[in-house]
Order: C-alpha cells, then structure tokens, then sequence
C-alpha cells in the first residue's frame, strides 16, 4: 500500500498597510523556485505555531492583536505532502513596522506576480480586499 503523504501545518501571514501587500520571492532554486509568497509562521526552517509567530512579528513590528483577522482556511496537496494553511491578514499602520525584506506592491502588482497554485486563492482574496477598500 502507500504511504499516506505527509500533512504540514502551514500558518500564511499577510502583512497589508493601506493599499500595500508584503510578498517574497522564493529562491531561483527549489520547490516552487522564483514564485512570490506571502510570509509563513516558520522560523529556523521549522513551523511555529502562528499564535507565536503572530507575538514574536508584534514585537518586531509592533503591531496590536486587533489588527489580525483569519482569512479563512484551505488545503493544498502535492504529490508528496499535503499544506493545512490558515491565513491570516495583518494591518499595519506603517511599512515601516512591517517585516523585513521582500517587496511591498499595490493591487495591480500583486494581481500580475507569480504565485504557487497553492497560495493563489489567498491572493485573489486579498485582491478583492483591496479592491473593495
């Protein structure tokens, strides 16, 4: 018989600050190489409960637990393992308090980059986020 894939549970954070998203672009490399990303609740390589990482990005971006909201949740499955996601969307007040690196784009950015199968339902949501804001 064979072997059950894998589940990962996957915490997807997406940092909005007025009419601005935060994404990364994934190594030229590897799994899913040059697509853009949203930020994951994962720290040393490994997953962390988003409770956490929601508190360690509050620290170091110094936003408020109300500025959270779950988007909602969705599973994605590869041929090897399977993605549980809960996404959930943060509101800063300044890009500045937002995390490092990436990029920060407006909607028709954000509509136009690549992004994995597994993360695009998330993006057209926060599209029509933005769209109706």
């Amino acid at each position: 018989p064979k072997k059950a894939a894998p589940i990962e549970q996957r915490t997807c954070l997406i940092f909005r600050c007025g009419p601005m998203i935060h994404v990364n672009r994934r190594p030229e490399k590897g799994l899913l190489a040059g697509l853009f990303e949203f930020d994951w609740a994962v720290e040393n390589g490994e997953q962390i409960a988003a409770t956490e990482r929601i508190q360690a990005a509050q620290v170091a971006t110094r936003f408020d637990a109300a500025q959270v909201r779950i988007l909602g949740t969705k599973r994605h499955v590869f041929s090897h393992l399977i993605w549980q996601m809960t996404a959930h969307l943060i509101d800063l007040e300044s890009i500045e308090h937002g995390p490092d690196g990436g990029l920060w784009v407006d909607v028709q950015t954000l509509q136009s980059l690549p992004f994995p199968t597994a993360l695009v339902d998330w993006r057209n949501l926060v599209v029509v986020e933005l769209q109706g804001a």
